[in-house]
């Protein structure tokens, strides 16, 4: 059993026991203690995300809201996603999420759910990937489907850690449709980067990843390259939109990537 509930970034090289997501969207949370009293709605057996997004959305100060998520919600997982689940203890469960490569751990991203969004019982046959690096694996994507999918979420908020269509982060925004497409790719942004295959910004084609970051940091910001000049992406107060590339962000432009599986 878990012997404390404040380390998920602790290492895990055998498999766990397979479950799947049961609810629509869950919260992959860095420790158990990672929510606040406002998160509340989305900590239920049965989670409303609509009304804990309301709820964040009228706080006045922004790190009271939705800004606020930064350090304590790591990602989301989806109804029918499998995990693996290492820890149960009381509510929680520690669990990897293998459809979400990741640095942090070999056999997927690590963290926290809400023990009750999962079906344990119903698992048994589930098709848990296991032992596998951030890869694109043989899958080959047309470059236009995927500007496609990322299209289709123009207009979504802006979710620190989001990864439905009812909110996405700059990566989620990468990650969810190529997901959709069938490939596995990294969730994160810096494992997106590490990825990607680096190419020189000037020659960048459509579909092709610029990533963003501070000085002697790592990416913490990405756009998907639609035209010259011109990126899909998730801006940190607002709605994923199409755009030239904003002149702030052009300051900090760190480089640009390929991913392998887009012909």
């Amino acid at each position: 059993m878990v012997s404390g509930l404040g380390d998920s970034l602790r290492p895990v090289t055998a498999p766990g026991r397979p479950a799947l997501v049961r609810t629509p969207i869950s919260g992959l949370w860095l420790t158990a203690t990672s929510p606040r009293v406002i998160d509340a709605p989305v900590l239920d057996t049965s989670p409303d995300h609509d009304r804990w997004l309301a709820a964040m959305d009228d706080q006045a100060e922004p790190m009271a809201g939705r800004l606020g998520l930064e350090g304590r919600l790591e990602t989301e997982v989806l109804q029918g996603e499998a995990v693996e689940v290492h820890d149960l203890h009381g509510d929680w469960a520690f669990v990897t999420c293998p459809e979400q490569p990741s640095h942090k751990n070999p056999r997927g991203y690590p963290g926290y759910l809400r023990a009750d969004h999962l079906d344990l019982d119903g698992a048994d046959d589930a098709v848990v990937v296991t032992d596998r690096a951030p890869t694109t694996g043989a899958t080959s994507v047309d470059r236009a489907a995927f500007l496609d999918a990322v299209r289709a979420h123009v207009g979504v908020t802006y979710l620190w850690a989001g990864l439905s269509p009812l909110g996405l982060d700059s990566s989620g925004l990468v990650h969810l449709p190529l997901r959709g497409l069938g490939v596995l790719f990294p969730r994160d942004c810096s494992d997106q980067a590490r990825q990607c295959a680096p190419i020189d910004p000037a020659d960048v084609a459509p579909g092709d990843l610029l990533f963003f970051a501070r000085p002697g940091a790592e990416p913490d910001h990405v756009g998907i390259v639609s035209a010259p000049g011109r990126m899909l992406h998730a801006p940190q107060a607002g709605r994923v939109v199409e755009e030239d590339v904003p002149p702030d962000l052009v300051e900090t432009l760190a480089g640009a990537g390929r991913i392998s599986a887009l012909e």
